[in-house]
């Protein structure tokens, strides 16, 4: 599994998150982690998360994975 790093990564997945008219709540369900987790993505905190994940968030916010990492490095 590849990680993804990078601060923007969580305004990217903030604004699908939104356009998707979703909560971090939502989120947080289908991934399995707690509400602060995705709250952490999102504000810059965590910059690393796994491929498995992105790809799980990327389809609840009805965008690709790419979308989401667009302009970022993988490790």
């Amino acid at each position: 599994v590849m990680e993804v790093r990078d601060m923007s990564l969580g305004n990217n997945i903030k604004y699908a998150r939104k356009a998707a008219g979703l909560t971090q709540e939502d989120i947080a369900r289908e991934i399995g982690f707690p509400n602060k987790t995705v709250q952490k993505y999102e504000s810059g905190i965590i910059t690393t998360i796994s491929s498995d994940k992105i790809e799980i968030i990327a389809k609840l916010l009805r965008t690709t994975p790419a979308k989401l990492m667009a302009g970022k490095t993988t490790h």
